[in-house]
């Protein structure tokens, strides 16, 4: 008896090693349009920082609200597009809606406020803002491009803090 490794789109009539197939095919495309839409979203988020940090350069002015803005906007998106198979999962089930309110709290808001650091730190001009920047300075080390990390965990945590719960299936 020889064995013979089956390729995972087969010819015959078997249609449950057609539909694995098909799964398997499904899910590469899946992850490629992914890998396409995160291409698009870093190469855009690029030309747009470069725009911002020309018009800085030109004015001398920092465009604070437009680089958060940006930030928020493109790396948030990151974000949620890596989430997005989650969100995807959950909405198949059966059940209501509920938050992962412990996710939300200790990830989102803390990600939200350091999204803004820059913003509320540096036009707001409340004690509450500068103890943020200056946190946020520390936390950082000065070295500013870590910034960048915050919105794209806001963006992770808001589409996975979301779930459903069904009762009828559970404990």
């Amino acid at each position: 008896m020889t064995l013979i490794p089956q390729c995972p789109i087969s010819l015959s009539d078997n249609s449950k090693n057609q539909e694995v197939g098909f799964m398997k095919i499904k899910s590469w495309g899946k992850y490629f349009l992914t890998g396409i839409i995160l291409l698009i979203l870093i190469l855009s988020a690029s030309s747009v920082f470069r725009i911002i940090y020309e018009i800085e350069g030109r004015t001398y002015q920092p465009q604070i609200w437009q680089r958060t803005a940006a930030a928020i906007f493109f790396y948030g998106g990151i974000g949620v597009i890596l989430g997005i198979n989650h969100l995807a999962a959950e909405v198949k089930k059966n059940g209501v809606w509920k938050a992962n309110w412990p996710k939300l709290t200790m990830l989102g808001i803390p990600s939200l406020f350091c999204s803004f650091t820059l913003a509320i730190g540096l036009y707001g001009g409340q004690f509450w803002g500068r103890i943020l920047y200056f946190l946020m300075n520390q936390l950082t080390n000065n070295y500013w491009d870590a910034y960048y990390l915050f919105p794209l965990i806001l963006g992770h945590t808001i589409i996975t803090g979301f779930y459903k719960y069904d009762a009828a299936n559970s404990e």
